[in-house]
């Protein structure tokens, strides 16, 4: 127990000695509710350097989680498929697939390890981000699209072959998804979510506008500030899960 709450101890202290590197962004002071649509096209992206963080501006990666061995011929071999980007997830015996095409379709695969099986798992569509709970794999899918937007949780187990259970609706597409300390949250275009163990959902903040229109990237919590990086800007929430007050702040 004793060991325990130093390693408690130890997490708490590392995340309050965290900081974000704000020198070359200042808060715009305009109503934070008038924010409707970008001011411009840049995206951002927030990045851990060692203890610390910072804002860039974001290039788009081909591939988003894990890398795969395998060139895109072979996967288009196996799948059919090798067009936008992906994101992979790499397990004991292999690895999850999935393209990022948006409303034009993005089927989930897994591939083993030597590449000699290959199979779509039917029940998941649009997967964008996995995660953990006791130790059991999740994968949280969505979509948006025109006026419309909807997201879903699974759990994924092996038993022979990888199957996906349908565990949580989201209502609404996972823009992201982050862990801070023992906690897992998603962020849609308008709440932050909190995860449960048994993958409940809480609801912990509710935005001031659309986020989905920013395309957000990423999301991290300094202290007891929320920072999400998007599209033009920074959205800064000062005490999230108290009292919360937002903040836009912009590149100088």
């Amino acid at each position: 127990m004793k060991f325990f709450s130093l390693i408690l101890f130890l997490a708490s202290t590392l995340t309050y000695s965290q900081s974000i590197d704000l020198n070359k962004w200042v808060e715009n002071k305009k109503s934070i509710d008038r924010y409707k649509h970008p001011q411009n096209e840049i995206s951002y992206i927030i990045i851990e350097d060692s203890l610390n963080y910072r804002i860039t501006k974001q290039t788009s990666p081909t591939i988003i989680g894990d890398s795969i061995p395998f060139s895109d011929e072979f996967i288009e071999s196996k799948t059919g498929e090798n067009y936008g980007g992906r994101i992979v997830k790499k397990v004991f015996n292999g690895y999850f697939l999935s393209y990022l095409n948006g409303e034009h379709g993005s089927d989930f695969y897994f591939i083993s390890n030597d590449g000699k099986k290959a199979y779509k798992i039917e029940s998941i569509r649009h997967a964008k981000y996995f995660f953990e709970l006791e130790g059991e794999l999740f994968v949280a899918c969505g979509l948006s699209h025109l006026a419309s937007s909807r997201g879903s949780i699974y759990t994924l187990k092996f038993k022979r072959k990888w199957k996906a259970t349908y565990v949580e609706n989201l209502e609404a597409d996972p823009e992201i998804v982050f862990k801070n300390l023992q906690n897992t949250y998603i962020i849609t275009h308008e709440k932050m979510l909190r995860i449960n163990q048994d993958a409940s959902l809480n609801t912990v903040l509710t935005f001031p506008f659309n986020l989905g229109i920013f395309y957000p990237t990423s999301s991290v919590i300094i202290k007891n500030d929320l920072y999400i990086a998007m599209r033009s800007g920074v959205l800064k929430v000062k005490n999230f899960n108290h009292k919360p007050t937002f903040h836009w702040l912009e590149e100088k």
